[in-house]
């Protein structure tokens, strides 16, 4: 069975604060030495160390990623960045940073291509000049193999597994979860929400919005200029206009006076309404 070597790389005058800084691996390396086929340089993503990629569930074999890449003919080492797992916290070099992360793995990406060279890196490899190195990393891992490859260009191929370093939280409401439909319509300006579908509008808004005073109506249905009529109610702040009193034409139906049992001459006007009487269906013959 394939069983991590534990290693040690000095990154102390790459760093260049002057505290001594060393990051440590894990090594798996084949059982067949001859059958080689490449180095594997792998970092995990933020929070997590080198057991990321050696993971072990008691009663279950074949969840070690680098077990698994191993038995395959590769070389694997899984780093710990500095600051994480066995590695040292660089206390003095100021705020950790991407760019002194990135700074430490370059500097160990450089000691495994010199080491795989002479074949020091583990016992009983043979000296491997021509060996592919490749870069893996996982999340924040991928962006940092990404700028140790832009910096130094170590390796002669990475995998990233994911990307990740500056991600958007989008926040939620208690009463019901946003949707990315909801956070891309509210991230628009209010004018162009406003514009969206204004019929979907409740009816009320609408009125109020036409005398031009409500200060809850929206900006673009404020701007209206169309009268305010007794059909649309007009707005609460303002009271409806009177009505005028229709004269009597030719054209309009007769109302009638009625008057109150007391006599007090009080009249009520009521349209008159005529009832044709209903039709009477034909006998059947």
């Amino acid at each position: 069975m394939v069983r991590p070597l534990d290693h040690s790389f000095d990154v102390t005058e790459e760093i260049g604060t002057g505290e001594p800084l060393s990051q440590t691996a894990w090594i798996f390396a084949p059982e067949d030495a001859a059958e080689v086929k490449g180095a594997i340089l792998c970092l995990a993503g933020g929070t997590y160390d080198k057991k990321y990629w050696h993971l072990e569930v008691p009663g279950h074999e074949g969840y070690s990623f680098a077990r698994r890449l191993a038995r395959r003919g590769y070389v694997v080492i899984a780093l710990d960045h500095l600051g994480v797992g066995g590695s040292a916290d660089p206390t003095a070099s100021g705020g950790v940073d991407l760019q002194l992360l990135a700074s430490g793995d370059a500097a160990v990406a450089a000691q495994v291509r010199a080491r795989l060279d002479d074949g020091m890196l583990v016992p009983g490899l043979r000296p491997l000049p021509h060996l592919p190195l490749i870069g893996a990393g996982h999340s924040m891992g991928a962006c940092l193999t990404t700028m140790v490859q832009a910096r130094a260009g170590a390796y002669d191929a990475v995998a990233l597994l994911g990307y990740g370093v500056d991600i958007t939280t989008f926040t939620m409401r208690r009463s019901r979860p946003t949707s990315l439909r909801n956070v891309s319509r509210r991230a628009r300006p209010s004018s162009a929400r406003a514009r969206e579908r204004p019929w979907t509008r409740s009816r009320r808004s609408c009125h109020e919005s036409r005398c031009g005073r409500c200060s809850t109506a929206p900006t673009c249905l404020r701007r209206s200029s169309a009268p305010m009529t007794r059909r649309n109610r007009g707005c609460p702040s303002e009271p409806p206009p009177r009505s005028r009193r229709r004269a009597t034409s030719a054209g309009t139906p007769k109302r009638s006076t009625c008057r109150s049992s007391s006599g007090s001459g009080r009249s009520t006007s009521r349209p008159t309404r005529t009832r044709s009487p209903p039709a009477i269906a034909p006998p059947l013959t």
